[in-house]
Order: C-alpha cells, then structure tokens, then sequence
C-alpha cells in the first residue's frame, strides 16, 4: 500500500520537529480520514513544497472519520530538507486555452520544472486571470504531493516579455523550443560549464514566435533547440522540454558526483 502525502502549508505552520505532535485541519485532514480512512498507527509522509520532507505516524483513535471539523493528529518521526537541483529548469511559454493549461502545470510539476510563468507574445490568445493563477497553483501544489516532489512548481504572477527573459539571467542560459533548433544536451552543458543556478525554456504560441521575436532571441544569446521531428502544441512542448532538460540535468549531476 502507498504511503499517503499530506501537504502542509508552510505560509501556517512551521518546519515541524522530530516528535513534535502536528494537528492538520481542512482538506487534508478530511481527505486523510475520511476518503483515505487512516488510523492510529499509520504512517505518512509530510511535504511543505519547499524542500521538507517528513515522515510519520498517524495518532487518531476511533477509525477513518473525519467530517468538516476533521483534525488529523500525526507524531512527527524525522525530517529532512531536500537539495534543489542545479541548474533549476524554469518554463516560460505562451498560455494554452481552457483545461489544457492546468493539465500542463500538473504536467510541468510532475516532471520536475522549477517554474512556469506566461510568456507575452505578439501572437498569444491567452491571459490567465488572478484567480486562474490562484486555481493553477492549487493544482502544482496537489501535484507535488501526488508525486512527492519536495519542492513546489513555482508558479509567476506576472507575465514576461522576452525581454524580461533574455535579461533575467547569464548569457547563454535560454533556451526556445524551435524545429530548426541543435541538440539540447549541447545547449544545456553550455549553461552548465557556464556554472547557471537556472535554465530558461521559452516556448511560442500556437501561431509561432514573430521573426522578430527570434531575432531578438538569438541576439540575446538564446539557444534553439529542437524536442523532435514534429509540430507540438503549445502544453505538449513545455513539458516534452521540461523533461528532456531536467533529465539531462539529472544525468549530468550524476556524472559529476563520481
């Protein structure tokens, strides 16, 4: 049986201790009793989203109930603090329309992406509203916790020009998704040698990016990449990139350490 996740909101409660007793309300605790049914004795793993990783043991007496005033009481055991990986890959791209945003920030959690943040285009359609951005990082953060990732998908606020990209960090850390583009292990070991906390993967509209728009790309050191032989919709190639680059990334970090 698989261990249940319980996400703990570290804006409300701080990094617990070993054997500390946390008493967990709301959603998880009603999910956790009730949909889930743990008792006394079962354990459980306890995420924050930002590099804690906790395990547990579940205290409740009477079985798996828990209505609106569910509290679920769990004796903390050990507690450790993740390392994130470098560089860390962040995703910015032109917004999918409807459902098919949020299934690409499930997505983009699931494959280990640092950040998502929409990209302003002359050719996108999309604008996520405040709330849409509040419902996008309740879906990274239920994410995190079904795939037990230590660290939340980021999720920006504000759109980015590519301007704003080109400039946020070191020379030769962006990377576009592009069908013309060179290999990205290539791109990638460049930024590496370069010795970059992040990589940037910029992904156009459904329409493309302008000739201009990649002009202004490749002048500012941009490298582009291909992730395969055929056209991708938007979603699909944020997270076919994500996953290539992380999985380099892991790959390469592994070479290193021996």
């Amino acid at each position: 049986m698989a261990i249940h996740r319980v996400y703990l909101d570290a804006r409300l409660i701080s990094p617990p201790k070993p054997g500390e007793m946390l008493e967990i309300g709301g959603d998880e605790a009603r999910h956790a009793l009730a949909v889930k049914r743990l008792v006394a004795g079962d354990g459980v793993e306890l995420l924050d989203g930002r590099g804690m990783i906790a395990s547990g043991v579940v205290e409740n007496e009477g079985g798996g109930r828990g209505g609106r005033g569910a509290v679920l009481r769990v004796r903390v055991v050990a507690v450790e603090v993740a390392k994130p990986m470098r560089p860390r890959v962040s995703v910015w791209s032109a917004a999918p329309k409807g459902d098919r945003l949020a299934g690409m920030i499930e997505q983009l959690a699931q494959v280990g992406a640092h950040s998502w943040g929409m990209l302003e285009t002359s050719r996108g359609v999309v604008t996520p509203r405040e709330a849409k951005i509040d419902r996008l990082r309740r879906v990274a953060a239920e994410s995190a916790k079904q795939c037990g990732r230590a660290f939340e998908l980021v999720i920006h606020e504000a759109p980015m020009t590519i301007a704003g990209v080109i400039s946020a960090g070191p020379k030769g850390t962006v990377m576009v998704a592009d069908a013309g583009g060179g290999g990205v292990d290539a791109a990638l070991g460049a930024a590496v040698r370069g010795g970059a906390d992040e990589v940037a993967l910029v992904v156009g509209p459904e329409g493309g990016l302008t000739s201009e728009e990649l002009a202004a790309l490749d002048g500012g050191g941009a490298a582009r990449v291909s992730l395969g032989p055929h056209i991708l919709r938007v979603e699909t190639a944020a997270v076919v990139g994500a996953a290539v680059l992380v999985a380099e990334v892991m790959s390469g970090s592994k070479d290193r350490a021996r």
